[in-house]
């Protein structure tokens, strides 16, 4: 029967941390080890796109553009060994191949120990659809410092190379990205306390006009005392009728006299406060009637 008993812990919190240290260690050393026998095994299983069917294989570029075609019947089998599903495993040599054949230079400071295997395969992720010309240029500005890269700066890299070596795909997304502005008012879930959930895609600019906009409808219903909460008035400048924020002709620079503001519009609020509908009326001019009685003069 075999020992199942764990191994003991160290007793001090030094030793504790020095065996955290090296199992650390040990674990990102494994890790690139892995890395490298995902690439020998990806080598092993070549496939020629012009002789596939002769040589009963399926090539497949698994990396992005200048990697090497592999079979991908090869992939079965690695994931069984490495415990994985052929999904997993088939994303672990993707990642795996797009840094050994497109970002050289991250390549070797992964073997060399200067960076660790996982976060060679996060920037590898953000390269499968770069060219080969912009996937060299990420790898020049970000082999030096992968271990500190943080997730923003990469993004800010990977968009200068597509700006740089990719303008028409930049341009196409960029017209593609405006066929998705929209604001949708989800009005099959209403909530039971009156509120209703919206969400909207807007250009940079009208999104920040917005937010002036309602962070100004907000400030300006608080000096006319509204006792409702910071999103409460957010929520009230953005979408209550008569608010600044939705009337060009309430906004606080010009106020009109006989505005006044409906005060604690959030939840439990008093049916005695003023009604939004309050502004219209105060803003219509008055109607001269005409009275006419039988047989005397028009009022």
């Amino acid at each position: 029967m075999p020992d199942t008993t764990a191994p003991a812990l160290p007793d001090t919190p030094a030793e504790l941390l020095r065996a955290v240290r090296e199992r650390k260690q040990a674990a990102d050393r494994n890790d690139v080890e892995m890395m490298r026998l995902g690439v020998r095994w990806a080598d092993l299983h070549l496939a020629d796109p012009v002789h596939a069917e002769a040589c009963f294989t399926s090539p497949k570029t698994f990396a992005g553009e200048g990697s090497p075609s592999i079979d991908e019947f090869c992939v079965p089998e690695f994931a069984t060994m490495l415990g994985r599903t052929c999904d997993s495993a088939g994303r672990f040599l993707t990642e795996c191949v797009e840094v050994a054949y497109r970002l050289p230079q991250l390549w070797g400071a992964v073997q060399a120990g200067l960076v660790a295997g996982w976060r060679a395969r996060v920037i590898a992720q953000t390269t499968l659809d770069l060219t080969l010309e912009a996937a060299t240029y990420v790898d020049e500005q970000v082999f030096w410092c992968a271990n500190r890269l943080t997730p923003s700066a990469l993004g800010r890299v990977v968009d200068e190379a597509r700006v740089r070596f990719m303008p028409e795909e930049v341009e196409k997304a960029l017209e593609k990205s405006a066929d998705k502005r929209n604001v949708t008012f989800d009005i099959q879930q209403v909530s039971f306390d009156g509120t209703m959930h919206l969400e909207a895609d807007l250009e940079i600019r009208d999104a920040l006009a917005l937010r002036e906009a309602v962070a100004s409808g907000a400030e300006h219903l608080a000096k006319l005392g509204s006792t409702d909460t910071v999103d409460g008035r957010r929520a009230t400048a953005l979408g209550g009728p008569g608010a600044p924020a939705a009337d060009p002709r309430l906004r606080p620079d010009r106020r009109h006299r006989g505005w006044r503001p409906r005060v604690g519009g959030g939840r439990g609020a008093s049916r005695e406060t003023d009604r939004a509908g309050d502004a219209d009326r105060h803003l219509r001019p008055p109607v001269r009637r005409r009275h006419h009685r039988p047989g005397g003069p028009d009022w």
